[in-house]
């Protein structure tokens, strides 16, 4: 096995995610995640209860209640932002900035590790054109394809997360 092209760029990949934690810092990281996370889910659990009021405001209008997910969306985002200025801060404080720092550059090199996986995954998985030529013989992408089986058990299928979805609807 040698480096390939893929080898190449999913390095890349690990690498500046790796350094984008190490500048941003693992609870940093840790909190923006949440913070999306939780923002849509207030968003989408709270926007139609919210755009009355906005109605009030501006009028009634079809658009009040995407207003209204990406108000909360916002504001949940401005508050985790918030949260991350004062959790740096307080490390800084006690000292435990460094390690901070390094435990991003860990979780950045997961994260991109993450992305690589989700990239070989989506190419093994479209029918446009066979992507083992892009793998064979690769290093990082012989692994990654080495694991899909296991990662693909844990996600449902195609078909019945589709179905899944038509009945929740």
């Amino acid at each position: 096995m040698s480096f390939k092209l893929i080898d190449i760029i999913f390095i890349i990949i690990i690498l500046l995610m790796g350094f984008g934690g190490l500048k941003k810092g693992f609870f940093t990281q840790i909190v923006t995640i949440l913070g999306l996370i939780i923002g849509l889910f207030f968003a989408y659990f709270f926007s139609d209860d919210l755009s009355p009021y906005i109605s009030k405001v501006i009028g009634e209008r079809p658009s009040n209640t995407l207003l209204s997910f990406i108000l909360i969306f916002l504001v949940s985002i401005l508050i985790s932002m918030l949260i991350n200025k004062i959790l740096k801060h307080s490390l800084e404080e006690i000292g435990a900035g460094g390690l901070d720092k390094v435990l991003g550059l860990f979780f950045g090199f997961i994260q991109g590790f993450f992305i690589c996986i989700i990239v070989t995954l989506l190419l093994t998985v479209q029918p446009l054109f066979d992507p083992s030529p892009i793998f064979n013989n690769s290093v990082l992408g012989s692994l990654i394809v080495s694991i899909l089986p296991q990662i693909e058990s844990l996600l449902p299928s195609t078909q019945s997360f589709i179905e899944s979805i038509g009945t929740e609807v």
